[in-house]
């Protein structure tokens, strides 16, 4: 049977037009082509625009208890009763403190910080400004309701072993002037409270102190640590190793001891605030411990 040469032509035709057709209908995906971003799209052929890739974030979530770990009794600020050294029974009215300097420290001696950056003027000893460029991740914590919080974003991966930060500014941080930061940032002029004035920057922790815990004492003691020298720097090392896959958040959960950190002032009734102040960051030092650590994708 002889075959029917304009059939096979036509089947030949069909089939390159088919291919031909399929070829031009397809459009490259567009995603994110960064394996460290939360949204990384391993199928996208072309980087998104305007930047669309999402970077994971360094979390902390603060457990204050006036107590050790596993105490489930959250701080009252007016129902807690303290004690000093002499066992003085004191109160706490209100207590706000910065921590800065955050720094993950991996296996190998590197370490690595938030990647978020804020724009600040700070002052110069002849009261001029002069523009300058901070690595942001500035908390303003405030017992009250400052229990979850996010310091910045990290585009890290590895293993870890430990977390370092700062109760109080490094030296640059602490010239900022407040009206260069936006308003709401915790370095910013919403915040005045904690900055005193431009020679002496912004107070690292701020409190009042009822050295009585009788009804009619009601006017309280304001203590404020002030200057470089009281800044504390922590290094808290994990239990284990902690390993961090790219893309992952990373939470560290932390116990804050209020009765151990206040423990440490000596006399209650009779120091200065400004004795009562360093006392209080003596005793900081013995008042954090680590809770656990997490990752998450979310």
């Amino acid at each position: 049977m002889r075959r029917n040469k304009g059939s096979k032509y036509l089947c030949i035709g069909l089939s390159m037009g088919l291919a031909f057709g399929l070829f031009s209908c397809y459009e490259p995906e567009e995603g994110c082509l960064d394996v460290a971003a939360k949204n990384f799209q391993v199928d996208a052929d072309l980087e998104c625009p305007d930047d669309c890739c999402e970077y994971p974030d360094l979390k902390l979530v603060l457990s204050h208890r006036v107590g050790t770990q596993g105490n489930d009794e959250p701080l009252r600020y007016l129902d807690s009763i303290y004690t000093d050294v002499q066992r003085q029974v004191f109160r706490l009215e209100n207590m706000q403190y910065y921590l800065s300097n955050f720094m993950l420290h991996a296996s190998d001696g590197s370490t690595a910080r938030v990647t978020d950056l804020l724009d600040v003027q700070s002052y110069n000893t002849d009261g001029s400004l002069t523009d300058n460029q901070l690595t942001d991740d500035f908390l303003l914590v405030n017992p009250s309701f400052s229990t979850s919080l996010t310091v910045g974003e990290i585009q890290v991966n590895g293993t870890f072993e430990a977390i370092s930060f700062s109760l109080g500014l490094d030296e640059l941080a602490n010239r900022t002037d407040t009206s260069s930061v936006e308003e709401g940032h915790p370095l910013g002029s919403i915040n005045d409270r904690m900055f005193v004035d431009e020679d002496q920057g912004y107070a690292f922790l701020e409190a009042a102190i009822l050295r009585d815990t009788v009804a009619s004492d009601t006017i309280p003691v304001e203590v404020s640590v002030l200057g470089l020298d009281q800044r504390i720097d922590y290094f808290i090392p994990f239990d284990q190793p902690f390993d961090l896959n790219p893309g992952y958040n990373i939470t560290i959960s932390l116990h804050i001891n209020y009765a151990t950190w206040l423990n440490a002032i000596e006399d209650v009734r009779n120091d200065s605030p400004e004795a009562i102040a360093d006392k209080i960051v003596s005793g900081l030092s013995q008042a954090i411990s680590l809770v656990e650590i997490s990752a998450d994708n979310i």
